[in-house]
């Protein structure tokens, strides 16, 4: 079984490929990774190794958020905050990172219409979603960052 770091690296690497292709032109800051688990022994064994890592900052009907102690460098930057998503048969991808933008309403005027792209409206939040059918990760663009939400700026 691979492990949190290994799949965090993933996700980023799948996510930052999408980004940087899609929008070549465009600054990025990684803030968020979730790891979306496959069934309930990899959720445990994930939910152990990042026990000593870090601790929980947030609890969500769809599985807790951490804060790690110390940051895991990335290919996209350091990442303090990982969700482990509970298993869920809606999402087959491996996980998803959220990158914040400079200015996410010029971005989404900019890139909303794209194709992969699509708007995500929440009652406290929207964001855009970039989907690959080709690829086993989702990449979100929050307009509001949940490290900023919780005043976690590992960047």
């Amino acid at each position: 079984m691979p492990t949190l770091t290994e799949i965090v690296n993933h996700i980023v690497d799948k996510g930052n490929e999408m980004v940087t292709g899609s929008f070549p032109h465009e600054h990025f800051v990684l803030d968020f990774v979730a790891i979306f688990t496959k069934d309930e022994n990899e959720k445990n064994s994930l939910e152990h190794e990042i026990n000593n890592l870090g601790s929980i900052v947030h609890t969500t009907s769809t599985g807790n958020i951490y804060r790690l102690t110390s940051p895991l460098e990335t290919s996209a930057g350091k990442v303090f905050l990982i969700q482990l998503r509970n298993p869920d048969s809606t999402r087959p991808q491996r996980g998803e990172p959220d990158f914040r933008v400079k200015d996410y309403e010029q971005f989404k005027h900019k890139y909303g219409q794209l194709p992969g792209m699509r708007l995500i409206e929440r009652p406290e939040y929207e964001m855009l979603e970039l989907r690959d059918p080709q690829s086993d990760v989702l990449v979100y663009f929050p307009n509001k960052p949940l490290g900023l939400e919780l005043g976690v700026d590992g960047q």
